[in-house]
């Protein structure tokens, strides 16, 4: 499925941040992220905007790769007998998110793997363009909402040995 939009809000009932994705065929998936995920999030989400800017990567990115938005998602299971909900690509039922990967790509093209607390892998491969809107829409919202965290001094966490989730 192509992505043709990103919008981020706040669930004061939740306290959650809500990603919505909209794609090229009007489905919609939400995902959940605590203000936990933020505080991990973040720091290497601003790396991976670091590393596209670098000349290693952004030399092999055309410009209009770099600037244009775009990009594929698609929703998947570790469990072969998982049946999709329909409530995932309406927009109806959130994913709420606990761990989540990145792997650069080529083309300037960045996978995020977002997993759910359910098991539901959301895998996301997006361009600069979507990379930096969704890094503006993080720092647009999180002044606006009580979390008292200043994502400037956010830093990334060295990898634990426990396998607690991030939520």
């Amino acid at each position: 499925m192509k992505l043709n939009q990103l919008e981020l809000s706040y669930s004061p009932e939740h306290d959650r941040l809500i990603l919505r994705i909209g794609t090229t065929t009007d489905e919609i998936i939400q995902l959940f992220f605590t203000r936990r995920f933020i505080h991990v999030f973040w720091p290497v989400l601003q790396q991976a905007i670091g590393a596209l800017d670098s000349e290693y990567i952004a030399e092999s990115a055309s410009d209009e790769a770099k600037n244009k938005p775009s990009g594929t998602g698609a929703i998947g299971h570790n469990d072969e007998s998982f049946e999709l909900n329909a409530g995932l690509l309406t927009g109806d039922e959130a994913v709420l998110i606990t761990s989540f990967g990145l792997n650069y790509k080529s083309e300037g093209i960045t996978e995020f793997s977002f997993t759910g607390i359910d098991g539901v892998v959301v895998t996301l491969n997006l361009n600069q363009g979507l990379i930096d809107s969704l890094s503006s829409l993080i720092e647009q919202i999180t002044p606006k909402i009580e979390w008292d965290m200043n994502l400037d001094e956010l830093e990334v966490e060295p990898a634990s040995e426990d396998d607690r989730v991030i939520h």
